[in-house]
């Protein structure tokens, strides 16, 4: 037996056991009322030019700095340069944000945070994980099968986590890399996409149409010429994982239950990383 038909074996067995595992996961979600939306949706009042503001500040404050810091290359590591420029772009990004929402008032990022009790918001996310990630996986596997039937293309780990895995050899920034990973990157994102864009869209469109377009465009964000056909994977899996991102923020009134599950999507890609 060749190795083709092994793998596709493999994948159709990992098919069927996900499969499995989302009837579970999701007919003990629906009888416990997880998918319905009994709250009143959020109103944030935001104007086009303070989402415009918030998507510039989170993407294009690594490029200044990269031409900021540029002069000073020869000075550092080659090899970390980059990485060391991230984390600070990180760090400059969670200032100017703080700077945003003073601006913006103490009411209006209320209203963006939400109203939940942000503890039991958190948890409640961190648990949706086992309801979302079985679907996102299934979704990405079969795209990825049909992508190696239809291209004999061979999908690869996206670049964010060879990235990490470049950076086990040097510890600290490996360790400060994966708390931004698994901490400040979530959070940004989700002021980004749901306290931003979701309540945006919800201007225009009925919550459900905006939680389906701000996951569309989350998962697009995510979109790399280096990735050739891993991006229709990725941009899928993420589509799904958006979806239910959006709809936390919705179910629970607060930023820290899509928060929670951002985290541990992250948290545990980083755990696996480790231990492979």
């Amino acid at each position: 037996m060749n190795n083709d038909v092994l793998l596709v074996l493999e994948q159709f067995k990992l098919v069927l056991f996900l499969v499995m595992v989302c009837a579970i996961t999701s007919m003990i979600a629906f009888f416990s009322r997880f998918f319905n939306l009994e709250k009143p949706k959020i109103v944030v009042e935001l104007s086009f030019w303070q989402v415009l503001l918030g998507f510039v500040i989170y993407f294009l404050t690594g490029t200044v700095l990269g031409f900021v810091f540029l002069p000073f290359f020869k000075f550092f590591n080659p090899q970390t340069f980059g990485d060391t420029l991230y984390l600070l772009s990180n760090i400059c990004i969670v200032l100017l944000f703080l700077l945003f929402f003073y601006k913006l008032g103490p009411q209006k990022t209320h209203q963006i945070l939400g109203d939940g009790a942000k503890s039991t918001s958190f948890i409640f996310g961190v648990i949706s994980w086992f309801v979302a990630f079985p679907l996102s996986a299934l979704i990405g596997l079969i795209i990825q099968i049909f992508v190696h039937m239809i291209t004999d293309y061979n999908l690869h780990e996206q670049l964010a986590v060879l990235h990490l895995k470049n950076l086990m050899d040097f510890p600290l920034l490996f360790i400060l890399t994966s708390l931004s990973f698994a901490i400040i990157i979530p959070f940004l994102e989700e002021l980004i996409f749901r306290g931003f864009l979701l309540n945006y869209l919800k201007k225009f469109v009925n919550r459900h149409l905006a939680i389906l377009f701000s996951a569309a465009i989350f998962a697009l964000f995510h979109f790399s010429t280096k990735q050739s056909y891993d991006n229709i994977e990725l941009i899928v899996s993420l589509f799904v994982l958006g979806w239910f991102l959006g709809f936390l923020y919705e179910k629970k009134r607060s930023i820290f239950a899509p928060f929670g599950l951002h985290v541990a999507f992250n948290a545990i890609s980083i755990i696996r990383i480790i231990s492979s």
